[in-house]
């Protein structure tokens, strides 16, 4: 069989599944791409057997083959790829035959050793699923404003390394809590889903759909599978199994009273809380930093025994009593930088009960974070 692809293409459908490749996997199989040739173009598919990925490119010209000859075979990943993104621009020609395929362009030639194509997993299919569409610049945001509050893959809880991902009639949630912050957002979809689906998707695998997302991709399907999930743009397919276990019931932490709103402009409590984290080094309580709203101004400060302190005032607008409290710093600055808005509301209830950060005007995001408990003569 003889296919002819544009190099750049090929290297972009090629570059989309490398992340569904398992190099250490004891079944050599799932360290090779895998390609069907289809009416005019190629399917490349990638699998860990946790992550699968599909992506597509163009053939140049009618594919030459043999009558009955069998359309699919694969390819050592990692070389192939390597060898696709160094060759010059132009056409490329893959010569497939029994065990080997023959890559060629302009004076370059490599020859590969092949695995048989039966050995590749099935891809899962979200047949019988039930399906949503959402924006796709959308999805991008909610997956943004939730991730970074995902548990590490240490913790002893898998099921929180992963973001819940929830539709009931018209409106999308996702959640993610590592069980020191919790973050949530809600979107109401163009479509009336047909009941109730929840899923915890590992935060890896929404990262690859993310980063596969173009600006120019405007809508993403999601399909709610047994065990699995689904996601399909027009030049990739994305399945994931799920986590098992039982997510917390998070909506018992989002409470709505507070005795203190401090009224804040995000970038520039971002820009003091980075610089105050310089000396926030503590060995026990690492990055923790201290928040002291008097009046119409917030201090925010630090201190290291063996290096330094630093302080720190910005104005605020403050509604209810004056408090001081302590929060880790680095989850601070990550909510911060993510959110893409003038202004937050910071809600607290007092010094031991977690506070609430969200956009000023908009209820969708919530950011919960636990407060560092210390004494109060700290901060004199």
């Amino acid at each position: 069989m003889r296919i002819i692809c544009d190099r750049k293409k090929l290297e972009v459908a090629t570059h989309n599944c490398m992340k569904a490749v398992s190099i250490r996997s004891p079944l050599p199989i799932l360290s090779h791409l895998l390609f069907d040739v289809e009416d005019g173009r190629i399917k490349i598919s990638a699998t860990d057997l946790e992550l699968g990925i599909e992506s597509y490119v163009e053939t140049q010209g009618s594919v030459e083959a043999k009558k009955d000859e069998k359309r699919s075979f694969t390819a050592p990943a990692k070389t192939f790829s390597d060898i696709i993104g160094q060759l010059p621009d132009g056409e490329v020609i893959l010569e497939v035959s029994e065990g080997q395929m023959k890559i060629t362009s302009h004076r370059s030639e490599f020859s590969l050793v092949t695995l048989p194509s039966a050995e590749f997993p099935i891809f899962p299919r979200p047949e019988g699923a039930s399906s949503l569409t959402i924006d796709a610049g959308t999805f991008k945001e909610m997956v943004r404003l939730v991730l970074f509050s995902c548990a590490s893959a240490e913790e002893s809880r898998a099921v929180l390394t992963g973001v819940l991902i929830s539709v009931n009639e018209n409106k999308l949630t996702m959640v993610a809590t590592d069980g020191r912050r919790l973050a949530q957002i809600e979107r109401i979809i163009d479509q009336l889903f047909p009941g109730k689906e929840s899923r915890v998707v590992p935060q890896h695998s929404l990262t690859e759909i993310s980063k596969l997302l173009r600006d120019d991709d405007k809508e993403i399907e999601i399909s709610f599978g047994e065990g699995q999930i689904f996601f399909s743009i027009p030049r990739v397919f994305l399945f994931s199994r799920v986590l098992e276990g039982e997510y917390p019931d998070y909506r018992t932490l989002i409470r709505k009273d507070y005795n203190t709103r401090a009224i804040i402009d995000r970038l520039m409590l971002l820009g003091a809380v980075r610089r105050v984290m310089i000396t926030a080094q503590e060995r026990i309580n690492p990055g923790l930093i201290k928040l002291s709203f008097k009046g119409d101004g917030l201090e925010i400060s630090s201190n290291t025994a063996d290096l330094g302190r630093a302080r720190e005032t910005i104005q605020v607008a403050i509604e209810g009593e004056e408090l001081n409290i302590a929060f880790n710093g680095k989850y601070m600055m990550e909510v911060l930088s993510n959110l893409e808005i003038e202004q937050i509301n910071l809600d607290m209830k007092d010094p031991h009960s977690s506070g609430v950060i969200s956009p000023v005007g908009d209820d969708s995001y919530v950011y919960i974070l636990m407060p560092i408990r210390i004494k109060d003569e700290v901060y004199a």
